[in-house]
């Protein structure tokens, strides 16, 4: 189908489907609702409707004006383009903006994956198009396959010595599709989970039947989302409100994410609880320790605690295109009159960044109350600290750097690791302190894996998952933290064995 778009994230790290001054296809708003997740391993997104009839059959007239040769493949050992039987197309490259057409779709691929522009490979096809995201920028190719014309199965990251070059690693595919096809010409994930589960009839080739497979004929345009999302108001989940406010480090802002009843709500269960003085990490011990830089208060909810909670996690997973299961439970945090968060890193150095989830890659901050004045997030490495201007109602605090202020409902998101996994120092980050009013906020950290399976032990034993639970639970933290301490039948806690649950 005519512009259809796939994108597949590769292992090394996530993108996020958003921003608000990209035109998605025939000139309207990007519209994430129609982004689909149709495979978490690997990190698949479907996209119908990405480009229109118009931009699909552009692109195609300028691979026909240009000189197409036979299609190669990078030699693992030599780094050197060699034709191949196992890659049949043909293809050539055009320059990058090379006009307005292609500077807009660029564009808008930075919006869906949330990298900028210069770090964008783009590979067309006149019959599907390819554009696979590194952390530099090379030129467009177009290619085409005729009747017979295939890619075998293979990996677009690059591997060796090949991978610290100019370019530097691949890290996500997007595919395009410009044409229809009657039949076959599908892209086929042979090791994708979702394979088993994917019915399939006489429309699909045999080909199509070795894995997860995306048709491009047949496949209707319904605007409809896999992600169980939602915008302020229970809404669907609306990525043209995500607009990029730094790309270095990436930060991007969604007003709206939450609706009032939902920061209400949020507020509630934290009342309902225990809130403690915060705590930071300890970088050498792993430690949780109280510190003067950091003065809120806070508590930890469940996942899916609720409806309501579950239901903003599906969210969040939609924004970040990364699964529930990366993330930690949801933090409330409190700041009153002068309390703040001097700047950090939310990534995690030493031993601690091997054990359960790895390193923290993205960090989701929501805001849930307005603040009179201050209690700003402050980003003072950012790049477009200078170019920020800002009036009165700026805190002293906020001028360090670029800031965002506390609105009720909106969102921030930024990653704390480069698009090749390195740390980012730029996502140095704070909170401003509280001058007028109160801050409730909360935070959702996301790993760069799992952080339900790595590292959790069998619950059919009773044994304590942490060699401080005995402490803690001593302390009385199995009553003032029982979410993490005790947990639920669904989701168990760490220190079950030391808060008395189960026995040996």
């Amino acid at each position: 189908m005519a512009g259809l778009v796939l994108l597949a994230v590769l292992p090394l790290l996530l993108f996020v489907a958003g921003e608000s001054y990209a035109t998605a296809g025939g000139g309207a708003r990007f519209d994430a609702t129609r982004a689909v997740d149709v495979s978490w391993r690997p990190r698949a997104f479907l996209y119908e409707g990405f480009l229109s009839d118009s931009e699909c059959d552009h692109l195609v007239s300028l691979a026909k004006q240009g000189r197409m040769e036979k299609s190669t493949v990078v030699d693992g050992k030599s780094g050197e383009s060699v034709m191949s039987k196992v890659r049949t197309s043909s293809g050539m490259f055009l320059d990058k903006k090379q006009d307005e057409v292609v500077a807009r779709i660029e564009e808008r691929i930075a919006a869906w994956t949330m990298l900028p522009t210069e770090c964008i490979i783009f590979y067309c096809f006149a019959h599907f198009a390819i554009l696979e995201l590194s952390e530099n920028g090379e030129a467009m190719q177009i290619l085409r396959y005729e009747q017979g014309e295939k890619y075998d199965p293979h990996f677009d990251y690059i591997s060796g010595r090949q991978a610290s070059t100019r370019e530097g690693d691949r890290v996500a595919t997007v595919l395009m599709y410009l044409s229809n096809v009657k039949m076959g010409g599908e892209t086929i994930f042979p090791d994708s989970e979702a394979r088993l589960s994917q019915p399939k009839d006489e429309t699909w080739s045999d080909c199509a039947e070795q894995g997860f497979a995306v048709l491009l004929l047949l496949l209707s345009i319904t605007g409809e989302t896999s992600a169980t999302g939602g915008g302020g108001g229970g809404g669907r989940f609306d990525a043209s409100r995500a607009v990029d406010v730094s790309w270095r480090p990436r930060v991007f802002l969604y007003e709206g994410f939450l609706s009032d009843a939902e920061c209400d709500h949020l507020v509630s269960l934290a009342k309902q609880g225990r809130m403690e003085r915060s705590t930071v990490v300890n970088g050498k011990s792993g430690e949780s320790v109280m510190s003067k830089t950091r003065t809120s208060s806070g508590m930890f909810l469940i996942r899916k605690q609720d409806e309501v909670v579950a239901r903003i996690e599906e969210r969040i997973a939609a924004w970040t295109t990364l699964p529930t299961e990366n993330g930690e439970s949801m933090q409330m945090l409190r700041y009153g009159q002068g309390e703040k968060y001097e700047p950090h890193f939310d990534y995690i150095r030493g031993r601690q960044a091997s054990a359960r989830g790895g390193h923290r890659v993205a960090t989701v901050l929501m805001y849930l109350s307005n603040v009179k004045m201050g209690g700003e997030t402050v980003f003072p490495d950012a790049e477009v600290r200078l170019s920020q201007l800002k009036d009165e109602t700026w805190s002293d605090c906020a001028g360090q750097g670029f800031a965002v202020k506390p609105v009720k409902g909106s969102a921030v998101l930024f990653f704390s690791l480069h698009p090749n996994a390195t740390f980012d120092p730029g996502s140095l980050h704070g909170s401003c302190p509280v001058i007028q009013g109160e801050k409730w906020s909360a935070t959702k950290w996301i790993h760069v894996r799992s952080y339900d399976d790595n590292g959790r032990r069998s619950t059919d034993k009773c044994e304590d998952e942490h060699a401080l639970c005995s402490s803690w639970a001593a302390a009385g933290e199995c009553a003032k933290n029982p979410g993490y301490m005790v947990g639920t039948s669904d989701s168990p806690g760490f220190c079950r064995k030391s808060c008395n649950i189960c026995t040996s």
